[in-house]
């Protein structure tokens, strides 16, 4: 791991670049205070972050993806017009048939 300030960073960016290129961890300080690091990427694959995590995901189990050409969920459909008192009494009907 390598520390530098802002200002010889960037008087000899090419050069630590290098060293990211070769495995080294770069971190960058401004009035001693760290304030990012420059690191090579963990996979070069073209994946995104957000992508890797899925496939773990899915691996794991926590996840199942749907087909792509899959249609979306069709919309449920309402009635135009419901009275309050329509759906109260099958509200009561249906109190009623639970309770026997």
């Amino acid at each position: 791991m390598i520390t530098v300030g802002v200002k010889d960073l960037k008087d000899h960016l090419s050069q630590y670049l290098r060293y990211v290129k070769n495995g080294e961890k770069v971190i960058i300080t401004e009035y001693n205070r760290i304030i990012a690091e420059i690191t090579v990427p963990e996979k070069q694959d073209g994946t995104s972050t957000f992508e890797q995590r899925l496939m773990e995901m899915v691996e794991k189990g926590e996840v199942i993806l749907t087909k792509t050409d899959a249609p979306p969920a069709p919309k449920p459909k309402f009635a135009e017009h419901i009275d309050y008192e329509t759906i109260l009494e099958e509200v009561r009907v249906d109190q009623d048939d639970f309770a026997h």
